[in-house]
């Protein structure tokens, strides 16, 4: 039984392509916040970007949606860890929050376009791969 959870386990991390390369360029902000890109994972069943929001140390903030714009799609994202939707956060001393936003399943991409949306900021984030 534990060695047919393991291959399981195994096979479906396997399917995963997590990309490490990624280079984060701030397009537009109005809030003071910005986001960087650390890694993008593309599985078959999800998109999951990994990531450091940062803001100012002691303030708080919202986040009600984050959009990605690829290839003429506009992906909206299902779920987000490290924040909740719709919920204020606070930035503690080092001024930044850890994040990981799942989005609908794509194909890897050359880059894209991240736009976190909030009653107190509009934040675009342009992503592209490292060469």
């Amino acid at each position: 039984m534990l060695t047919a959870a393991l291959t399981v386990g195994f096979a479906s991390t396997m399917e995963a392509k997590v990309e490490r390369r990624w280079a984060s360029t701030p397009v537009a902000t109005d809030g003071g916040e910005s986001f960087s890109v650390d890694s993008i994972d593309f599985r078959k069943d999800l998109t999951r970007v990994y990531g450091r929001l940062t803001g100012r140390p002691h303030t708080s903030g919202r986040i009600d949606t984050v959009e990605m714009e690829n290839r003429g799609r506009k992906l909206v994202a299902d779920d987000i860890d490290g924040v909740d939707f719709n919920r204020y956060y606070q930035y503690e001393d080092e001024g930044v929050i850890l994040l990981e936003i799942d989005f609908p399943a794509m194909k890897p991409a050359e880059g894209a376009v991240l736009i976190f949306t909030g009653p107190q900021f509009t934040h675009t984030t342009r992503i592209s791969r490292r060469k």
